[in-house]
């Protein structure tokens, strides 16, 4: 990742800076890339980053919090992939549990607490839902996908947050978890539906620190 960042950056010098200019650009660059290149990889592998990791092969089961369409949506594809989902919200499981059944051979009903157990935990509830939906929950050392938008209804507007983005808000709800936005930027339909299309794949956005 970084020998591309570098060569890209050559590139770029190549084509747009004068000869005495690239010599002393690309010595630089050089320097840079030896000198730090050992930091890098050191700090990737403190932070678990490896491109050899498969997350399939990391993450078995996938706990999701609240029962709506997206969530629903989530359930039944991770199901068709071979993850085992557990499916929760307000209700009580035995109320969940036909729902579960409907979605999937690999998808149970559970309680909040039991959900947030699973190696991914999927957040699917309304942005003004998150703060009691996940209170009194240990996410130290969890991975949590956020698929919530701060929109004020019925106007459909953002939510201001001064300058914040509504996954940095959401960070102080998940102190010592990996936050990770996804599944937000189609509509529950879609995300239900067949991925393939037209020969094609549909895509999802996914970001996060």
């Amino acid at each position: 990742r970084v020998t591309l960042y570098v060569e890209l950056l050559e590139r770029m010098t190549l084509q747009y800076c004068s000869l005495d200019r690239k010599d002393r650009f690309l010595g630089k660059l050089r320097w840079f890339w030896t000198s730090n290149i050992l930091k890098i990889q050191n700090l990737e592998m403190e932070n678990g980053i490896s491109n050899k990791v498969n997350p399939q092969e990391a993450t078995k089961t996938i706990g999701i919090v609240g029962a709506g369409h997206i969530a629903q949506a989530v359930a039944r594809h991770a199901a068709k992939a071979g993850y085992k989902v557990t499916i929760s919200s307000r209700k009580k499981p035995v109320e969940l549990a036909d729902l579960g059944s409907s979605l999937g051979d690999e998808v149970t009903a559970g309680t909040t607490n039991e959900a947030v157990q699973a190696d991914l935990v999927l957040i699917a509830v309304h942005f003004d839902q998150i703060p009691d939906a996940v209170k009194d929950i240990d996410w130290k050392g969890r991975t949590v996908i956020d698929t919530s938008n701060a929109i004020v209804f019925p106007d459909f507007k953002p939510k201001d947050f001064g300058g914040k983005t509504s996954s940095r808000v959401n960070t102080s709800l998940f102190p010592g978890a990996s936050l990770v936005k996804a599944f937000n930027t189609l509509p529950a339909a879609i995300l239900a539906s067949d991925p393939n299309v037209d020969k094609g794949r549909r895509v999802i956005f996914v970001s996060g620190d």
